[in-house]
C-alpha cells in the first residue's frame, strides 16, 4: 500500500510517515508551504 500525505507542515507529515514505515505501508510526503517551488516533496 502507498499512501500519500500532503500539507504544510513537514513536522506532523513526517511523524505520520514514519508512524506507517513499521507497518510496511510506504508514504511520500509531498510539502505545500509557500516558496517550495513545485509541491516540494520528500520521498521515504
Amino acid at each position: 500500500m502507498r499512501v500519500l500525505i500532503v500539507g504544510d507542515e513537514p513536522y506532523p507529515a513526517e511523524a505520520v510517515r514514519d508512524g506507517l514505515r513499521p507497518e510496511a505501508i510506504a508514504a511520500d510526503r509531498i510539502d505545500t508551504r509557500p516558496g517550495t517551488g513545485s509541491g516540494g516533496g520528500d520521498r521515504g
